[in-house]
């Protein structure tokens, strides 16, 4: 073969494996990210329900509730 196919060749090889590897990362930590999220906004979720269940205010008639 042609040395610059052969080079050209290294170069796509080399560029597939870093955005394999790149891409692996990105999913990696959006699953990490996902996971925590999920463990705190449970934990969140959990302490305001110890809280007051319903908060009114009379004079703009709003109702919070949680859930």
């Amino acid at each position: 073969m042609d040395a610059s196919l052969v080079s050209a060749l290294v170069l796509m090889i080399v560029g597939m494996i870093t955005v394999f590897s790149v891409l692996g990362i990105v999913v990696l930590g959006g699953q990490i990210l996902i996971r925590l999220t999920n463990r705190y906004v449970s934990e969140i979720q959990s302490s305001a329900d110890t809280k007051s269940p319903s908060i009114t205010d009379k004079e703009s008639h709003i109702t919070i509730c949680y859930e």
